[in-house]
């Protein structure tokens, strides 16, 4: 039987007992603090999310390695099956060269190398792929190869440079490893859809911005757009945006922030440590010697503050105004638990 998963408004309207009776079946510690029960009952949750994840049906016969389908067009040959994607496709163009692949997850959403997007079916994902790509070329035709040898050609494309070489058979380029391509169109046409297959983690920087933090395995989100800052738990998938706090509980959620993590993790890239501004050494200062705020979470904690004080907390922890209030609500707490 699966745990009930419970609101944040829902565990304010328990008694400290129940609450004590929902941290057993969670296997945490009973806190003594009615808020530090409910922070740690809602971190705990994400995990039994993921548990009814587990349960549910997994995809049904699966594709063997090297067989092939038709869509649109294209030839579709299986590359990989039950491993990180339930399934993985090497989609195939007219001259049966590979310009992208599709993936299918274990939620059966689909997805393909050239967006973090998320679909609902093979044949919508192909069609994204394919304009994925031809957006690119289109963008990429002003491109000129300069000839710098009787058989070789560079060129920078998106910071990338490529080469492309004559050899006895045909063509090869720094792009496709040791392929041999029939004709020069082609080594320059499978150049650029390389470069293509690069831009995804491009995309994920420009949206966003991820860092590392203090805490091992929590990331740090800056969103450009909206100029927020979230906190990513991959452990636990779970999120500090609103999005994530109200919505995570539907069907097939998917968190953009999360999302942005986990494709930034697989590419490899480099992540720096964050760097924290004035505020977050304040409410870090705070929550330390309060740490049954939040657990001690920069981002929970400020939840906490504001709404107290607003946008004045700052000056409320500069002030002990904050301080106050926090020894305040741990001496009613103690208060009530005597009378219990």
């Amino acid at each position: 039987m699966v745990q009930p998963i419970h609101s944040k408004e829902q565990l304010e309207k328990f008694s400290i007992s129940k609450l004590w009776a929902e941290c057993d079946k969670l296997s945490i510690p009973r806190r003594r603090s009615k808020t530090d029960c409910i922070n740690d009952i809602l971190n705990a949750q994400p995990q039994l999310i993921t548990q009814a994840k587990l349960e549910v049906e997994q995809p049904a016969n699966l594709p063997q390695v090297d067989d092939t389908h038709f869509i649109g067009g294209f030839l579709l040959r299986c590359a990989q099956v039950n491993s990180e994607y339930a399934v993985v496709w090497d989609v195939l163009d007219e001259k049966n060269s590979v310009m992208g692949e599709i993936r299918m997850g274990w939620d059966c959403f689909w997805t393909h190398s050239l967006s973090l997007n998320t679909f609902a079916t093979p044949q919508e994902t192909v069609v994204d792929l394919r304009q994925a790509i031809e957006a690119f070329v289109i963008e990429d035709e002003a491109i000129t190869f300069e000839k710098i040898a009787d058989d070789r050609w560079e060129a920078m494309v998106n910071g990338v440079l490529v080469c492309v070489a004559s050899v006895d058979d045909g063509y090869k380029t720094s792009m496709t490893d040791d392929t041999v391509l029939a004709d020069y169109d082609t080594a320059i046409k499978e150049s650029l859809l390389a470069v293509a297959r690069l831009q995804p983690s491009v995309e994920v920087k420009s949206e966003f911005e991820i860092f590392t933090t203090r805490l091992p395995n929590v990331f740090a989100v800056h969103s450009h757009k909206s100029g927020k800052r979230y906190e990513v738990y991959p452990d636990s998938d779970s999120c500090t945006c609103p999005h994530w706090l109200h919505r995570h509980e539907q069907e097939g959620f998917k968190d953009k922030h999360l999302e942005a993590v986990r494709a930034a993790l697989q590419s490899g890239i480099l992540l720096l440590r964050e760097t924290q501004t004035d505020t977050e050494k304040l409410i870090e200062k705070f929550t330390d010697e309060f740490g049954w705020i939040g657990g001690g979470q920069i981002a929970q904690a400020r939840v906490w503050l504001e709404s107290l004080f607003g946008n004045d907390f700052k000056e409320a922890i500069l002030s002990g105004e904050a301080r106050n209030k926090a020894l305040q609500q741990e001496e009613q707490m103690d208060k009530k638990m005597a009378n219990w």
